[in-house]
């Protein structure tokens, strides 16, 4: 069983009590003993530019992670190359903020926020496309590799280790 880990969980959706997949996985994932922090997608308000926020929720050993971008996120779309090199910098504000190795990142982020996985130093990288997948979305160097639908294209690896399976639904209880 998957225990004692650190594991970022990062959703499309923010945390709230109404629970999607992602946050049904990172309350099992909790309840087997690891502490996940559940990252929501960026707000445009409410914090100051760059501000990183982690709160305890009510469950024990799962914190959500709050945060906004440094930088106008209209440049997502005007220059994405300049986006994806400024998003390097939000992943280590993000990971100097949790002040903890980081075991697992396990990514239902399917909006190109973070393109390249391996920005959170974690031993595990996991892209778990549950929503329909961004034409421009390679592999995210991902270890693993899961979809809840049919992917009608191929997903570009770059890694042997990628592997890419498609079910209906799974919940993994150990990754080694």
């Amino acid at each position: 069983m998957l225990r004692k880990k650190t594991i970022l969980l990062s959703s499309t959706d923010r945390w709230s009590d109404v629970h999607l997949s992602k946050h049904n996985y990172a309350l099992e994932l909790v309840k087997s003993g690891n502490i996940v922090f559940f990252l929501n997608p960026p707000v445009s308000k409410k914090l100051k530019l760059g501000e990183v926020k982690i709160t305890p929720t009510a469950i024990d050993n799962l914190f959500e992670i709050s945060y906004r971008a440094y930088f106008p996120m209209f440049i997502k779309f005007r220059l994405p190359w300049v986006f994806s090199e400024l998003m390097k910098i939000q992943a280590y504000l993000i990971r100097k903020k949790i002040k903890r190795k980081i075991d697992i990142v396990w990514d239902f982020n399917t909006h190109l926020l973070f393109s390249d996985l391996r920005l959170f130093n974690a031993d595990i990288n996991i892209f778990h496309a549950v929503d329909k997948i961004n034409k421009k979305i390679k592999n995210k160097n991902a270890d693993i590799i899961f979809s809840t639908t049919l992917v009608k294209r191929k997903l570009n690896s770059s890694a042997l280790s990628s592997l890419h399976i498609t079910i209906k639904s799974l919940f993994i209880y150990s990754l080694r």
